[in-house]
């Protein structure tokens, strides 16, 4: 990788239950753009929500800061499975090694990167 960027936006909302008690809703989205030379360029997005209800009487920073870290923790590890996991094999079926490709192995990455 020669350029990449990661960028993430969270929205949060806070409904108190009592005094000691809120429920959190987390949307999460993050972006990722990754290129190398004029050989490929990545790019692709993902979206997560989750909600959590936590105590609250030390303040709702520390609850909301423990659900994004945790939240981009587990968006930056589908991403890897997922985006770079895809591309790998993508790039591996691609590559010439000064046979044709099966017409089939050709029709079907065809219709996956459509």
């Amino acid at each position: 990788m020669e350029n990449g960027v990661w960028d993430a936006i969270h929205v949060i909302e806070v409904l108190p239950k009592d005094q000691s008690q809120a429920e959190y809703k987390l949307t999460s989205t993050v972006m990722l753009s990754a290129a190398k030379k004029d050989v490929f360029r990545l790019e692709g997005s993902l979206t997560r929500q989750a909600e959590r209800q936590s105590n609250s009487k030390h303040g709702h920073l520390p609850n909301v800061g423990a659900m994004v870290e945790e939240m981009e923790g587990d968006m930056r590890d589908s991403l890897q499975q997922v985006y770079f996991g895809w591309c790998c094999q993508v790039i591996s079926a691609i590559r010439n090694t000064g046979q044709k490709l099966p017409s089939k192995l050709v029709q079907d990455l065809k219709l996956k990167t459509l």
